[in-house]
């Protein structure tokens, strides 16, 4: 995500659990992967700007979440087998379909060091299906989709044929300016 100049975005923990199906073909030395999957992307931020008068300063809060339904099409290539284990290094596509949004924020203003009021507000931020669609509104908002392309890379170590953990990156083919 990119980032207006003012304010500071932080990373926020972001659940992930799947069903998946693993296909393994050239003689288990590749695996194709697919199934169904939950994932959750946000952020956090704080801005933090000057009132008018320069006597005082108003402050946003901010938690963004996005839930969505993933679906993956990977291929795996196996790197190392052990006996209790196997090390896979994977690439592909991850299509993930958004099921909602949600936007909590904390807006307080400050004169001096006494604190004017404080409000929370949760809202759901608008969405269009794919970039080109039209009726975003063309504000300073977010640029926000419900279907989310990305290109996955993976590491993922098996034990027991049954458990594993799994580091990944995703890029994803549209822009969120945020």
């Amino acid at each position: 995500f990119r980032s207006h100049p003012v304010g500071e975005y932080s990373s926020i923990f972001c659940p992930n659990a799947a069903a998946r199906l693993n296909v393994p073909i050239a003689k288990g030395k590749v695996l194709f992967e697919t199934g169904i999957g939950y994932e959750m992307k946000g952020f956090g931020s704080i801005t933090s700007f000057l009132k008018d008068n320069r006597t005082g300063k108003n402050e946003y809060d901010s938690k963004t979440q996005y839930h969505y339904l993933k679906i993956p099409l990977l291929v795996s290539y196996r790197l190392l087998k052990k006996d209790n284990g196997t090390l896979w290094l994977g690439a592909g596509m991850d299509y993930g379909f958004m099921m909602y949004a949600t936007v909590s924020e904390m807006r307080s203003s400050y004169t001096g060091n006494k604190l004017d009021y404080k409000n929370k507000y949760t809202y759901h931020p608008k969405s269009a299906l794919l970039p080109s669609d039209s009726y975003l509104p063309l504000t300073n908002t977010a640029a926000l989709y419900k279907f989310d392309p990305t290109v996955k890379l993976q590491l993922t170590y098996w034990w027991d044929q049954r458990y594993f953990i799994q580091l990944f990156h995703e890029y994803s083919l549209y822009d969120h300016n945020i």
